[in-house]
């Protein structure tokens, strides 16, 4: 009976707080992600409430495409993107998905008809390959077959993961993977947006509490030079 009850119970909670995912992800990346994060804690597989998540996003952002001024640059991507602030990404249609892995974008591009008008198109990912033990050359070859599904001709902008020279999650493998995806994308003709703090555009910035995403101060200043990147001839 316990055992009966306890399973009730969980069941309702994960019910509810999926079900409040999906209207968070509408209104705050941030409160999603939280949700979800909870829900995992007692989630059996880890994947699961993130692949309902990614639907619900995917299936928003496909709607909201056909509202998008002609030309307008689209952006693709995990969290190091979606948390950019909303004030400074007027500019770009922004459909990157906290969590998502590269190897997962890799049939979600094509979706978007908007791509073939975009006047750019702006990619990341890698973070959570890596989160999931995923070899660094199998995460390349995503990388690689992630730029084949664009049209040839379009403007692209591939930002790399954020590095830094004090602590960070899996540091050496991301640095690994950013030369890696470094060398793709500019072999594609793309241009490569190196994300390290302390460097170039990046001095004098910091990753957040987290050590993984940028801190408040360094995403402004990302957003800027994307939008810079993006509207440059």
């Amino acid at each position: 009976m316990k055992l009966k009850s306890f399973l009730l119970w969980s069941g309702c909670l994960g019910f509810i707080i999926l079900a409040s995912a999906g209207i968070g992800s509408l209104l705050s990346p941030r409160i999603a992600d939280g949700l979800l994060w909870r829900f995992e804690k007692i989630e059996r597989s880890k994947s699961i409430s993130q692949r309902i998540f990614e639907i619900q996003m995917e299936r928003s952002f496909l709607w909201a495409e056909e509202t998008l001024p002609k030309g307008i640059p689209l952006m693709f991507g995990d969290s190091h993107l979606q948390l950019l602030p909303k004030d400074q990404t007027g500019w770009v249609a922004n459909f990157a998905v906290g969590g998502q892995p590269v190897h997962r974008m890799i049939d979600r591009l094509p979706k978007f008809q908007t791509l073939q008008t975009a006047s750019a198109v702006i990619l990341n990912g890698g973070e959570n390959d890596l989160v999931a033990n995923l070899d660094v050359s199998a995460i390349a070859d995503s990388w690689s077959a992630l730029l084949s599904r664009l049209p040839k001709t379009k403007k692209t902008i591939c930002v790399g993961i954020p590095e830094t020279s004090g602590p960070r999650r899996d540091a050496q493998r991301v640095k690994e993977l950013n030369l890696r995806i470094a060398s793709i994308c500019r072999a594609k003709g793309a241009i490569f947006v190196d994300v390290t703090m302390g460097k170039g555009e990046f001095i004098g910035h910091a990753l957040a509490a987290d050590q993984v995403h940028l801190d408040r101060p360094a995403m402004y200043t990302l957003a800027r030079l994307l939008q810079r990147l993006s509207l440059s001839n």
